[in-house]
């Protein structure tokens, strides 16, 4: 029979020398068994801590798939520490490091509405589209174009009532866009001919 001070050393450079992430008790159990030519299936509760141990997981936690049903003697949790300790400590796996990502800079001044940049630039509208706001207002950013759009949309009910994200037109808005429905994230979409070029 193996005694438990030669598989602690033999556990030892075998698990050195394995990768931990998909080391498996059962696995080493028969590696053991093939290695010394003795079946070990009375000591896996013993094996299991022993890797658990090296692997530094909880006593409870299984390496993996264990066999069901495998006991082991009471007391050999002290036995085993002490073998461990005699042997230099258990090999502690290699944490990867952490992402020490510093966090983002928060912006120092907020962007102000009407900016010069993508969405936000105010852009001169066609008499079309100024007609259909009845504002007065003839430069508009997109997203705020957008964004008044959906209100009367939603102030309107021309949502379908089946599928919300498509749009049913009234004669208003038929009248504008050319169109009788369309799929509301394509707004913006339609809207862009209503936005009259800086060079044109």
């Amino acid at each position: 029979m193996v005694s438990d001070a030669e598989l602690v050393e033999w556990l030892r450079g075998f698990l050195r020398a394995s990768d931990l992430s998909t080391t498996i008790t059962t696995a080493v159990r028969r590696r053991l068994e093939d290695d010394f030519g003795v079946d070990l299936s009375g000591k896996m509760a013993f094996v299991r801590q022993l890797v658990n141990l090296f692997l530094g997981r909880p006593q409870g936690q299984q390496g993996g798939r264990g066999d069901p049903g495998e006991g082991g003697g009471p007391g050999r949790s002290n036995k085993l520490s002490d073998e461990v300790r005699k042997q230099g400590g258990p090999v502690t796996p290699v944490k990867p490091e952490q992402n020490n990502k510093k966090p983002k800079k928060e912006r120092e001044g907020k962007q102000q509405k009407g900016g010069s940049s993508g969405l936000l630039v105010p852009l001169p509208l066609s008499d079309d589209l100024m007609k259909f706001f009845g504002t007065g207002e003839n430069t508009l950013s997109r997203s705020e174009a957008v964004k008044r759009m959906w209100e009367y949309i939603k102030q309107n009910n021309l949502q379908d009532p089946a599928d919300k994200r498509n749009v049913i037109c009234d004669e208003k808005l038929r009248e504008l866009l050319k169109v009788d429905s369309f799929y509301g994230f394509t707004v913006s979409k339609l809207l862009a001919p209503h936005f009259i070029k800086a060079n044109q």
